[in-house]
């Protein structure tokens, strides 16, 4: 993994396990969602710097979910396909 995914990701461990927030925890719904924001952000930057091959093949779902999450288009074509909507592309 990339040195600067694994600073991103000790960032956001640090910053979901600090006792100081942007939006205070005792809010309902509001207070947690700094954390998981910053959390799903910080997952994301860190799987698009590995090498695709790598994510993939320690992805235990479906290959359409981690499309999705990666923000592939690729995936959700081929999902359809599969179910036989449509023919020759590939």
């Amino acid at each position: 993994m990339p040195l600067g995914a694994r600073a991103v990701l000790a960032l956001a461990a640090v910053w979901v396990i600090s006792p100081i927030d942007l939006v205070p925890e005792f809010l309902p719904v509001v207070g947690a969602l700094d954390d998981v924001v910053v959390a799903a952000v910080a997952l994301r930057y860190a799987v698009r710097r590995v090498p695709r091959e790598a994510v993939v093949d320690a992805w235990p779902g479906s290959p359409a979910m981690l499309g999705r999450l990666l923000g592939d288009d690729t995936d959700d074509t081929t999902e359809s396909h599969g179910a036989g909507a449509g023919a020759g592309v590939g």
